[in-house]
This record gives C-alpha cells, sequence and structure tokens, in this order.
C-alpha cells in the first residue's frame, strides 16, 4: 500500500513538532514542550512517539495521572515498542508510590468516609518509613471502618517504628483479642514488651506467635535471644536450632546481628 504525499507530509511535521518539543524540555521549559507535543499528536494521533514524550513531560511536572494517561496511550499504539515499555516501566519504577498517594488523596478528599483511602495512603506512607504521617491516616479510618483490625494492626506498627511502645500494645492486645491467630501481631507485641523490659509478657507473646505459626522464624529467634539473655543457654540453644531447621541462612545472618545470640557459634 502506497504513502500519499499528504501523510509523509504529515509524519514529517510532526517529528519536526517533537523535535522541537523535545528541545524546549531539555532546556526546561515544560509548558512550552507540551504544547510541541500536542501540536504532534493532533496531525498523527496514531503515532505513539507523541504520547511518550508528552508523558515523560507531565512526570516532570509532577502531573502524574496525566503522564500514566500518556504512556499507557503510547504502548496501546505500539504494544511492542520496547521503547514505550521502556519509558512506562521507568515512570512506574520512579513515580508508582507517589502516584498511589495522590490517587488516595484525591479519593478521601471526594469522598471523606472512604476509609479504605485513608487505611492504603498510611500503608503507602508507612512503606517511605513516613510513620507519623502513617499513623495520622491510620487513626483517622479506623474510626470510620468501624475499628477494622488490620486498621488497627498497621497503627500499631507506626506507633513500634515511632518507639511509642506503650501505646503499641495496647493496640496490639486490642487485635490478637480480635485476631487470636494472628502469630504476626503477637510477634510484634512481644517486640513492644521486651523493648520495654517486661520480659514475662515478652515470652508468653512470641510463644503464643510460634504456638499460632511454628514456621515465623522472627518469633523463634526472638525468644531465642530473650532466653540467651537471661542465661537460659539450653532453651536458647533449642530455639536456635528450630530457627536453622526453617531456614539456616536467615538464621545465621539474623544470629551474627543479634547482641546476644552472636556470643556462641551454632
Amino acid at each position: 500500500m502506497s504513502t500519499s504525499r499528504d501523510q509523509i507530509d504529515n509524519i514529517t511535521r510532526s517529528s519536526l513538532y517533537n523535535s522541537r518539543g523535545i528541545e524546549l524540555a531539555e532546556r526546561g521549559w515544560l509548558d512550552e514542550a507540551i504544547k510541541q507535543f500536542k501540536h504532534a499528536i493532533r496531525i498523527t494521533p496514531n503515532d505513539a512517539q507523541g504520547y511518550d514524550n508528552l508523558g515523560t513531560v507531565y512526570a516532570d511536572k509532577g502531573q502524574l495521572l496525566e503522564a500514566l494517561a500518556s504512556y499507557t496511550k503510547a504502548l496501546a499504539l505500539e504494544p511492542d515498542s520496547s521503547a514505550a515499555l521502556h519509558n512506562l516501566g521507568c515512570f512506574l519504577a520512579n513515580h508508582a508510590n507517589q502516584l498511589a498517594v495522590h490517587c488516595f488523596e484525591s479519593a478521601y478528599r471526594l469522598e471523606p468516609d472512604f476509609f479504605e483511602s485513608r487505611f492504603n495512603l498510611g500503608l503507602c506512607m508507612a512503606a517511605e518509613d513516613k510513620h507519623e504521617q502513617a499513623l495520622a491516616h491510620f487513626e483517622a479510618a479506623l474510626p470510620i471502618s468501624n475499628f477494622d483490625p488490620e486498621i488497627r494492626y498497621h497503627l500499631a506498627l507506626s506507633l513500634m517504628e515511632l518507639n511509642l511502645n506503650k501505646r503499641a500494645i495496647n493496640e496490639f492486645n486490642i487485635v490478637v483479642r480480635e485476631q487470636e491467630n494472628n502469630d504476626a501481631a503477637w510477634y510484634h507485641l512481644g517486640h513492644c514488651y521486651h523493648k520495654q523490659g517486661i520480659l514475662s509478657e515478652a515470652e508468653v507473646s512470641y510463644i503464643k506467635a510460634i504456638q499460632r505459626n511454628p514456621k515465623n522464624i522472627e518469633a523463634v529467634l526472638a525468644l531465642a535471644s530473650l532466653y540467651k539473655s537471661q542465661k537460659r543457654d539450653r532453651e536458647a540453644r533449642s530455639y536456635v536450632k528450630r530457627a536453622l531447621n526453617l531456614d539456616r541462612k536467615y538464621a545465621l545472618d539474623a544470629i551474627a546481628l543479634d547482641e546476644h545470640l552472636c556470643q556462641e557459634t551454632y
């Protein structure tokens, strides 16, 4: 099938607009670059290059939803384009969490009682180690959710990360009352007791975590360390052996970093 002169002219003009847009973007003139890329798209709406370029500039401006729309449009036009796949991958690698935060913030502002958005926003903040911000979102979501145990669990985790261990203990205790088989909550409850020096309660909590999930290697090692710190060497060795049987490499790495367990060779 032959290509008409008009089509050739449109492709040439579109390429010029794209080239100008790239040059403007490199100079930091992003708004002008966007205009050039949009001109290119109007002339050749089925050409992925303009959308791909547009996505990059939108990302640089922090307009993440617009960037995502442009990148996905480029990929829809050329599904086998390695460049389009690569650029979308780079965008997601650099901005996925930021994009999620933007979406969740927009959602709860539109609907203040949409507690799932506040909860997920808290998870995003926690993933970035922004635990004060995470805590604020979990605290806002919890009463609206009718005190959902999963939200309370993550609220307690952020409290623990902020070394607010007394408050974390209170929250974890509520979680394990409502979710008795939550071995992770029992383990973290033990960890908080341990940090507060309440060793008898730490021991009970670690044991309950292991009873509910015998493969919880963190709880096994924590109990071994607790016993070693109390010079209960036989019990410590028994739990170290359990940990080594579960995952030898993980256990040895953890032992090397533990101030009590590292004193012996296993």
